[in-house]
């Protein structure tokens, strides 16, 4: 039985789906770009890059497409707190997963994992960066709801969501796809290898090889993400292990100050995601436009494409970027 719904027609949402949306860096990377047009610094997932909203507030209307907002998890970090408190200041506070500090990406996935199993122990989660610009979002997030019921079928899989890429991509990471895993409307491959950001020679390469762009969008069963971890990553896992077995809510707070003094920096695409590829799979959309804001020449090329510029000049202040879109 397929799940599949027109892209038209309402979407019939996987029940168990939670949401988990990665917004606690400080994205260095665009901090130029953000100081020309604030005049002062502010992580990039609280800019105000194209309308009224933010990256973290697009990602949060996106994700509430297919689930409610009690269901969707934001982490964050504590030296963010005036930003988070502008920003979000609407969303469930029992849904603010507030980092004492930024300890990488593997510490940074698996405190709401845990937030979410310790929920609901059979909940699919689908993990979502703050930073990305997807056009037709409703087609977008019908795929991934579609792609969810293929983990319902296959518990023990951790599914990617890949890109074909229609021109050369730098500065990404790429999949290498292995064979075609059969499921109805979705193209669904097995994971050979992963390549973090190669450079230019290599990206032609993989280009041709018909790879695809790691969006680092990934959905997978709550309970499987933490088996991995535990297995692949025994000290990031075993530094949250009080907070997974703690059953006192009065105690979390103590709990995890004491984890993130301690935790080992774990990259989680590096350090986890390499290790697993036997247990990955990546699902390929070729007919969505997706873009990872996290690079200004990205940016500048997309803005330039939308309002149909041959030349964009980054607006002086934010008031004009609001004013101009």
């Amino acid at each position: 039985m397929s799940f599949f719904i027109s892209h038209e027609s309402k979407i019939v949402v996987n029940k168990k789906l939670w949401g988990i949306v990665l917004a606690g860096g400080d994205g260095n990377r665009l901090r130029n770009f953000v100081q020309k047009i604030y005049g002062y610094y502010r992580p990039k997932q609280f800019c105000k890059i194209i309308g009224t909203r933010s990256l973290l507030q697009h990602t949060i209307d996106r994700t509430k497409i297919v689930m409610p907002d009690e269901k969707i998890f934001v982490v964050l970090t504590k030296h963010h707190i005036n930003f988070i408190k502008e920003e979000i200041q609407d969303h469930p506070k029992e849904c603010l997963i507030i980092q004492p500090s930024p300890k990488d990406t593997g510490a940074g996935i698996i405190f709401p994992l845990i937030k979410v199993f310790k929920r609901d122990n059979d909940s699919t989660v689908i993990i979502l960066p703050s930073d990305h610009f997807i056009e037709e979002e409703i087609k977008f997030m019908n795929y991934v709801n579609e792609a969810s019921y293929f983990i319902e079928k296959n518990k023990d899989q951790i599914l990617l969501v890949g890109i074909k890429p229609k021109q050369l991509e730098s500065g990404c990471g790429w999949i290498l796809k292995g064979s075609r895993i059969f499921h109805e409307s979705l193209k669904i491959n097995e994971v050979n290898e992963f390549v973090e950001k190669p450079d230019l020679q290599t990206t032609r390469e993989l280009f041709n090889k018909d790879s695809l762009l790691n969006t680092f969008i990934m959905i997978g069963k709550s309970r499987t993400f933490l088996n991995y971890l535990r297995k692949y990553t025994p000290k990031l896992f075993n530094s949250f292990l009080p907070l997974l077995i703690n059953k006192i809510p009065e105690r979390e707070r103590f709990l995890v100050g004491r984890i993130f003094l301690t935790v080992p920096l774990i990259n989680f695409s590096y350090d986890f995601l390499t290790k697993i590829c036997k247990h990955l799979s990546v699902v390929e959309l070729s007919d969505i436009y997706w873009s990872d804001w996290g690079d200004e020449n990205r940016i500048i090329n997309d803005l330039k494409r939308i309002y149909h510029k041959k030349e964009y000049e980054i607006p002086v202040s934010v008031e004009e970027v609001i004013i101009f879109n």
